[in-house]
């Protein structure tokens, strides 16, 4: 091999721009030394400083005024000014000092999955469903519907977030509803209707609610919308009602003040069936649909 060979690749290297116009200099020196550094490097024209793991990398730019070191990315990045004590005159012949600038690049934080705790206010909500009631001694069957309204609440929440910003994500927690007395009522049965209202030893309603959500997030808004499974425990004094989940749905709207603080809107449906025994009458409370809607504050850590 000829000496010119091994001479080529190293001239081609010594004369690419990117080692002829950067420099790294140690994070430990801090920034202003490392403005004066870049300043110097680039012989006072203007510079980038991109931040590394372990130094800054600086960048001589070709453009010749200030106003080109921003680009459309500008919100992403966050400038320093260095102001030299070094005087230069001005057509006036007055004294001004000498400012350079800069643009340090901070490195885009990626997305990951963070935990939220929530307290929530609960409206008050519609409970419907179908009724039939089986009495074994007979075999006789009636069937009917009922409708029944609600207190409002609140409600704890718990959940684990991953958000992208202009992407898809999720979030997948748990709703604990405080319990709610049943206020009031209508139950048709074989088509008579029998109006009920508050007592002085109401129904109550607590639920534990299990979902998980697919959530589109914008720059601070996002739209969350999924499925939910009800644990209902249903309360009425002198019986003792079983209930079984079913599967139920919720859709709103989020806000992200900043990256600990969100507020949310949702709407809730929940679905459960309720079953007891009055003697030797076996009743049913088939597809009940609990509605109602929850607005939100969380606290989001980790």
């Amino acid at each position: 091999m000829k000496l010119k060979q091994c001479l080529l690749p190293i001239m081609i290297l010594a004369s690419s721009p990117l080692l002829a116009n950067t420099l790294e200099c140690p994070t430990s020196e801090g920034i202003g030394r490392c403005q004066k550094e870049a300043k110097l490097f680039c012989e006072n024209s203007n510079y980038h400083l991109k931040k590394q793991q372990n130094h800054y990398l600086i960048t001589c730019s070709k453009a010749s005024t200030e106003s080109s070191e921003f680009s459309d990315k500008e919100e992403k990045l966050k400038t320093q000014e260095v102001v030299e004590q070094e005087s230069s005159s001005d057509s006036k012949g007055s004294s001004q000092p000498r400012k350079y600038y800069g643009v340090i690049q901070e490195e885009s934080k990626p997305a990951k999955l963070r935990l939220a705790l929530g307290l929530g206010y609960l409206s008050s909500a519609t409970v419907k469903a179908d009724i039939t009631a089986y009495n074994r001694s007979n075999g006789a069957t009636v069937l009917g519907d009922i409708e029944m309204e609600t207190e409002s609440g609140i409600s704890l929440n718990l959940e684990a977030r991953y958000l992208r910003q202009n992407d898809w994500g999720f979030t997948a927690g748990m709703d604990i509803d405080a319990a709610r007395d049943l206020e009031s009522g209508t139950m048709t049965i074989n088509g008579t209707t029998i109006n009920s209202t508050a007592s002085d030893d109401p129904d109550t309603l607590t639920s534990i609610i299990l979902y998980g959500n697919l959530v589109y997030k914008f720059d601070h808004f996002y739209v969350p919308f999924g499925l939910n499974m009800a644990f209902v425990d249903y309360e009425s004094t002198g019986y003792v009602i079983d209930s079984t989940p079913s599967i139920g749905i919720q859709f709103g709207i989020g806000y992200e003040l900043d990256s600990n603080f969100a507020f949310e809107l949702m709407a809730r449906g929940t679905s459960y069936d309720l079953e007891y025994t009055d003697g030797s009458v076996e009743i049913k409370f088939e597809d009940a649909l609990t509605t109602d809607v929850a607005l939100r504050a969380k606290y989001i850590f980790f």
